[in-house]
């Protein structure tokens, strides 16, 4: 399960990868049109539900992945919230995070590291550094 897909960009890297079924969960319509669109592109099957993530269902699932959920405070409060339940109920959580201010600090385990070109428009240089954590209970 992707939670707060966006595009779809984890949800269709965890279908490319091999994952026998693949959820993009959302609750802003645009972006889950933008999933459909790049999973189509992509040649994925996924499925697509809009609801808010405190309603997400969670039987069957096995991995939540989630990325860039912590720019700002009341978002990363209810994200991390969320997703630490998730974890302490086995579910293996995996996010993503450019450092970004609220992203939490203590409990969690780095994976991986990569650096990444952006757009100075958004961020304040054109090189930052995504890495990926197993957030924990």
């Amino acid at each position: 399960m992707d939670l707060g897909t966006g595009c779809g960009v984890a949800a269709i890297a965890a279908s490319l990868a091999g994952a026998r079924a693949v959820q993009a969960v959302d609750c802003d319509p645009v972006a889950l049109a933008a999933v459909r669109v790049n999973a189509h592109l992509n040649e994925v099957s996924i499925e697509v539900l809009q609801t808010e993530w405190a309603r997400t269902k969670l039987e069957g699932v096995h991995a939540v992945l989630a990325g860039d959920l912590w720019y700002e405070a009341h978002v990363a409060r209810s994200a991390t919230q969320l997703l630490r339940r998730i974890a302490g109920a086995g579910v293996l959580v995996l996010v993503g995070d450019p450092a970004r201010t609220h992203f939490p600090r203590i409990r969690r385990r780095q994976l991986a590291s990569y650096p990444v070109a952006v757009s100075e428009e958004f961020e304040t240089s054109a090189h930052i550094t995504a890495e990926v954590w197993q957030l924990l209970p």
